[in-house]
């Protein structure tokens, strides 16, 4: 099977969502970014996506972005060290991002953004990377040992011995940080023992023109030149951090039209509605109104697939059942004269998303009843059906409402199905949803049904998730509300204008599908 929709970056950044508790949009930026809230993504085919990702959510669950150091280096350092903070605590809670931080770092190395150290680098850079390569090496674990080395060499060659050992007692401690201020104040008494080396250098290089001390004096000068380069820095003496660069080639990177394929709400939390108790009875009330049309619609799937069930045997020459339809033609030479059934079947293992607009068109002429009807009794047809797994969502706005989800049953559901409707038609961002609520779902076939009313707000971003959903063999089924535009997306589709006509037309529509199944 194609798993074109399954492997595409909003499905796959709406796992991660999910796993992390944040919210990711794709293609609403050309930069990917945050805002501490929400990750932006850009449309890129780049697998390194994924480490930015999982860096930016780490921020997002881990940092503190209330407090920003105006020292140049005790910013540098603790940018440095709070991203060796989050990213091992991402890799002890989720081992699995271990591959992702790892591929990045690698092709980081390949590109020689992360270099060796020579010890003619400025002393801004050989204490940055110093830091940054103790804490990859030993904390993160990442295949930096020899990027370590180097640096710790350039450090002795331009520090003294004593500053150098007091750097290593403190880059030890980037461990014992669990929050962003202990790796500010870390950082903090990096600067301070860098003055306080300065100010001993300074007093040690005096003695040395006075005759008094041994004769280092070009050393004392450099290490104090070195020193007072890294108290007096500026910000530009620093690198650009990793993950500026990366945010920058991935811009660059991007394979999709932003404007015409915008994702919205993939990876979002779902707006899960709050329900009073009335609510909930009225719901209880609605499922009993539509009883009679889910069990004759489920009545009618049943009896297709137990038919075709049925129909799938085969012909014979031994077997312990005769086919009495061949007794007569014994007589004639005939030798396969009993049943013998088809191969065995597993089952229908069809999982069944529902995806239903309750915009503000839904309420012209009761469109919203019938959606809301049509939906809970289509869900409880199938969810009796043994093999079928069944989700619900609506979406209205800029959101997407998680009515019935997986494992769940409508009648303990029954009362998040009465949802007044509201705002744009937002179809493209709820099919992805829809994809990504099937890809988690272990079933052999998928099926998606779209009820709606009128066209989408992107008429060519749901043009192309669709083609992506048929791509991947999930299966388009579209009913239309007293309205026929769903066709002009998903040829495989139905008009409705009575929540009765299910019974029919949707019976034509399901029934070859789960048949086939079957």
């Amino acid at each position: 099977m194609s798993t074109s929709i399954f492997t595409a970056l909003p499905i796959v950044a709406a796992h991660y969502g999910r796993k992390f508790g944040i919210e990711v949009k794709v293609g609403l930026s050309s930069n990917p970014k945050t805002d501490g809230k929400v990750i932006y993504l850009p449309d890129t085919n780049s697998e390194r996506v994924w480490g930015l990702l999982i860096h930016e959510a780490a921020h997002i669950r881990l940092t503190s972005f209330d407090k920003i150091p105006r020292h140049p280096l005790i910013h540098a350092m603790t940018n440095i060290i709070e991203d060796i903070r989050i990213e091992t605590a991402m890799m002890k809670e989720f081992p699995g991002t271990r591959t992702d931080f790892e591929l990045v770092m690698q092709s980081w190395m390949d590109s020689g953004f992360y270099p060796l150290v020579s010890i003619d680098r400025s002393p801004a850079e050989i204490l940055e990377l110093f830091v940054m390569y103790f804490g990859y090496t030993f904390l993160c674990q990442y295949n930096t040992k020899h990027l370590y080395d180097s640096a710790e060499i350039a450090l002795e060659k331009n520090f003294p011995l004593g500053l150098v050992t007091r750097l290593k007692v403190q880059v030890r401690k980037i461990s014992s940080c669990s929050n962003t201020d202990e790796c500010i104040r870390l950082a903090e008494s990096i600067l301070k023992i860098i003055e306080e080396a300065r100010d001993e250098q300074s007093k040690g290089n005096q003695e040395t023109f006075d005759g008094t001390a041994g004769n280092d004096t070009a050393d004392n000068q450099s290490f104090v030149q070195n020193l007072s380069a890294l108290c007096n820095s500026k910000e530009s003496d620093f690198r650009m951090d990793s993950y500026t660069q990366l945010r920058e080639e991935l811009t660059a990177q991007q394979t999709h039209d932003t404007h015409q394929n915008v994702v919205e709400n993939v990876g979002c939390p779902l707006q899960i509605p709050a329900k009073q108790t009335q609510e909930l009875l009225a719901g209880e009330n609605l499922l009993d109104e539509v009883k009679y049309l889910s069990n004759r619609l489920s009545a009618q799937l049943r009896t297709a697939v137990e038919a075709f069930n049925r129909s799938k045997r085969m012909k014979a020459a031994t077997g312990r059942r005769i086919n009495n339809k061949m007794i007569a033609k014994v007589v004639t030479g005939a030798t396969q004269i009993f049943i013998k059934k088809n191969a065995k079947r597993t089952g229908i293992d069809t999982a069944v998303h529902l995806t239903v607009d309750l915009s503000g068109s839904m309420a012209d002429n009761a469109k919203c009843d019938i959606a809301i009807r049509a939906s809970m009794a289509i869900s409880s047809a199938l969810e009796s059906i043994k093999g079928v797994e069944v989700t619900v969502n609506y979406f209205q706005d800029k959101f997407v409402i998680q009515v019935l989800p997986s494992h769940s049953s409508v009648k303990s559901r029954a009362g998040y199905f009465d949802v007044p409707s509201d705002g744009g038609t937002p179809m493209a961002e709820a099919i992805w949803e829809g994809a990504f609520e099937l890809s988690l779902s272990n079933a052999q076939r998928h099926i998606m049904i779209v009820i709606t009313d009128g066209a989408p707000s992107n008429h060519n971003a749901v043009l192309d998730v669709v083609a992506r959903c048929i791509t991947a063999n999930i299966e388009m089924v579209g009913i239309g509300i007293k309205a026929d535009a769903i066709k002009k997306y998903i040829s495989n589709s139905i008009v409705i204008h009575d929540v009765d006509e299910l019974t029919g037309t949707l019976f034509s529509a399901m029934k070859n599908k789960l048949v086939m199944a079957a």
